[in-house]
């Protein structure tokens, strides 16, 4: 199981020393002890935040102790201000020799002095420090003292008395005392850089001249970059701006740097935790994925995590969300993504809530090409937060829409939307939502759950599974997609075609977006072509599957259109391998005429709902070499005026206009079409027998010049008498004009 990257310093080898700090560590152990004991240093270990500085401490703390020292751990942070700061350095300083020296006469010798002392003068610490001093000291009775309850006190809760003797006569005698203890005292401390100015500055001065004894040595670790900007101006009133770092040159007297750790290092560091998480939570990578997550990190991620703290803070955020999602997106962009919001966390804020212009889907068609790109160039560079202008590079290479307004091409982008959900990428519309929730929304369907329904064998099992996803017309596009995503995953491609067809009640609720829509049932039937046409299954035998499994008009009727388009349209015609052969295509004929008779005995295939299902009657006449069995099951159906205007509507095409969708005229090319289909004369005796005015008829009259003007021609006023008037109308004129050429 992958584990959280602890920040916790190491301390030992064992910990896993990637670096080499322990060598480190170790070389500058031996350099300290190897000096006169009576001699005193202030040692600085400088690195960046989050560098290893607090790792190297605790392996020298770990060598020192197995030799001839007394090691001291201080830490200030603890400590609320500069007289508890100072009272506890010293009680860290006359515990630790306790406890090394509890039997040793001059471990007490040097605690007694310290006790008797009186500090004057030093720090503003004056006879309230000296009494806080004997007032701890007695308390304890020369146990070891807790400084963080000393600093949770407050020295001004603490009384006690004052001494006579001096600071220097105090540390004569301490220094005194320190060199019959024959053992070097080495003070560690840590987590300067957590301080604020005036406390690092009181800290320094602390060292410097309260607890400034020979034999003691002091081993610092700050941000010798960060701490020197802070203690800027504090020492000079004019403008120089180096007079921190001057400051830090008059303490530390050796400044050591931890050893550069190379981007190959760290690079390297994550590479080993990534490969982890990828294999415990079976991540897929594809090949393309890997050479793009390489561009974008090496590029664009890792020049900037230049420290083993900040490797492990964006595994850590890896590891946490990466198994909430899995392979339900494209785990590069994850990757990515994650990388972002460590980098650029404000402007990761910023995008959750830009999907439609990071994903291309709020194109406006009434704006040019140009003015569109102007749009999403702007809207991008909003997103960006200030000071976080270099996550644009970041971005432009998750979102092609963005980096096409941003380039000076005029063409269009080459990514397509299939494309892109494909492979689940955030710049899918589909996708976009999973990244930020980390998860599948109640809007969504599950990729994984797509994958399993494919492998049922059984087709009341597709279809059932498939029924219960579809909740919403959402879901129901987004199953299409997935099941054309995944369709080579099928168990069994003649399973797959039946459970999807006795699916397509459910599947099919939809519109398209955009301006040029499609309908659920023509995006539905889409995919059942590609399933016959991709299949694992002989192509004939899919064909035969779908058609039977029809029970709805007009999807049978996009089925045979795809076929017989992919028979006789530029398919057929190109070099790819036909989809049938001659006798294959005539058996297709023979069933498609069988299954439309069929049909027709309980559907009419014509209506005031826009419908392809009309083109039926031309397939059924097409195939059969005539039009008699066709005309005969009209016949059977047209008896009124009502009827003929209906069989007629079919027969309109429909256009979107500024106020929706429209019906278009009944056109010269429309007469002929269902001239082929039934006798004209039939339909027109049957209206000029129930209306005598269309005899009078001398005129076309347009439905098109109602067009956006008028509710008479909407998609849905179809049974509008005034729009009945009309079609009929334009129907005898044409029929009047054909009787009239054919005469001539």
């Amino acid at each position: 199981m992958v584990s959280y990257h602890t920040d916790r310093p190491l301390t030992s080898p064992s910990d896993g020393d990637l670096f080499n700090r322990c060598q480190f560590a170790e070389n500058i152990s031996k350099a300290i002890i190897s000096q006169p004991i009576d001699e005193k240093y202030v040692i600085g270990l400088h690195s960046a935040w989050g560098y290893g500085k607090t790792s190297v401490l605790n392996m020298m703390e770990s060598y020192l102790k197995k030799k001839k020292t007394i090691v001291v751990r201080y830490n200030p942070w603890i400590y609320s201000d500069i007289k508890s700061m100072t009272v506890g350095l010293l009680l860290e300083i006359s515990n630790k020799i306790i406890e090394t020296e509890i039997d040793n006469q001059d471990g007490k010798a040097i605690k007694k002095i310290i006790k008797q002392a009186q500090i004057k003068g030093i720090s503003g610490v004056a006879e309230d420090l000296s009494r806080s001093l004997r007032s701890i000291i007695d308390a304890v009775s020369f146990s070891p003292v807790d400084p963080v309850n000393v600093a949770g006190k407050g020295v001004s809760a603490i009384l006690g008395f004052a001494g006579k003797s001096s600071f220097n006569a105090l540390q004569k005698n301490v220094e005194s005392e320190i060199k019959k203890l024959g053992k070097r005292i080495i003070v560690i401390i840590d987590d300067v850089d957590r301080l604020d100015k005036d406390e690092i500055f009181q800290l320094f001065r602390l060292v410097k001249v309260v607890a400034d004894f020979n034999g003691i040595t002091y081993v610092i670790a700050f941000d010798n970059i960060a701490v020197a900007k802070a203690l800027n101006g504090r020492f000079s009133s004019g403008q120089n701006k180096n007079d921190g770092k001057d400051f830090l040159e008059k303490i530390i007297q050796i400044p050591l740097n931890l050893p550069f750790i190379t981007q190959d290092e760290l690079s390297a560091m994550f590479l080993d935790g990534l490969n982890e998480l990828l294999i415990e939570y079976k991540l897929e990578v594809s090949d393309d994925d890997n050479v793009r997550f390489w561009d974008i990190f090496g590029n664009h991620i890792m020049p900037y995590l230049k420290t083993p703290r900040a490797v492990k803070r964006y595994l850590n955020l890896l590891t946490f969300t990466l198994p909430l999602a899995g392979n339900e997106i494209n785990t590069t962009d994850a990757l990515v993504l994650t990388g972002l919001k460590l980098l650029y966390p404000a402007t990761y804020d910023n995008i959750q809530s830009a999907k439609l212009i990071l994903t291309g889907t709020d194109l406006e068609f009434s704006l040019d090409q140009d003015s569109r790109k102007n749009k999403t160039k702007k809207q991008f560079e909003e997103l960006l937060a200030d000071g976080e202008q270099k996550a644009s590079s970041i971005l432009i290479l998750l979102f092609p829409t963005v980096q096409h307004a941003l380039s000076n091409n005029s063409s269009s982008w080459s990514d397509s939307t299939e494309k892109l959900r494909e492979s689940k990428r955030v710049a899918s519309i589909d996708y976009f939502d999973r990244y930020f929730i980390f998860g599948i929304g109640k809007s969504d369907v599950s990729d994984s759950e797509i994958v399993r329904i494919l492998r049922l064998n059984n087709p009341a099992e597709i279809t059932n599974n498939l029924k219960s996803l579809a909740t919403n017309q959402k879901t129901q596009k987004l199953i299409i997609g997935k099941i054309r995503q995944y369709k080579h995953l099928a168990s069994s491609s003649d399973s797959l075609l039946n459970g999807l067809i006795g699916s397509s009640e459910y599947l099919s609720d939809f519109q398209d977006a955009g301006f040029f829509t499609r309908s659920g049932l023509d995006i539905f039937s889409d995919l059942v072509f590609k399933i016959i046409r991709d299949g694992n299954t002989n192509t004939m035998a899919l064909i035969k599957a779908a058609i039977s499994a029809c029970v709805d008009s007009e999807l049978l009727t996009y089925i045979i259109r795809d076929v017989n388009l992919a028979m006789t349209g530029d398919d057929h015609n190109s070099n790819k391998s036909p989809l049938l052969n001659d006798d294959e295509f005539n058996e297709f004929k023979k069933i498609s005429v069988e299954k439309i008779s069929a049909l027709a005995t309980t559907h009419k295939f014509y209506g005031t709902d826009p419908s392809i299902s009309y083109i039926l009657y031309q397939y059924w006449t097409e195939f059969n070499g005539n039009n008699k069995d066709t005309e005969t099951n009209l016949k059977k159906n047209i008896k009124t005026k009502d009827d003929v205007l209906d069989f007629l509507t079919s027969f309109l095409p429909t256009s979107t206009g500024t106020n929706g969708r429209r019906r278009n005229n009944l056109t010269d090319a429309s007469y002929k079409y269902l001239s082929k289909i039934i006798n004209p004369v039939y339909l027109y005796n049957i209206l000029v027998k129930e209306d005598a005015d269309l005899l009078n008829i001398s005129k076309y009259e347009s439905l098109e010049h109602h067009f956006d003007d008028s509710p008479i021609n909407k998609v849905g006023n179809e049974k509008n008498a005034d729009f009945r008037k009309v079609l009929a109308q334009e129907f005898v004129y044409l029929h009047k004009q054909a009787i009239t050429k054919s005469e001539k």
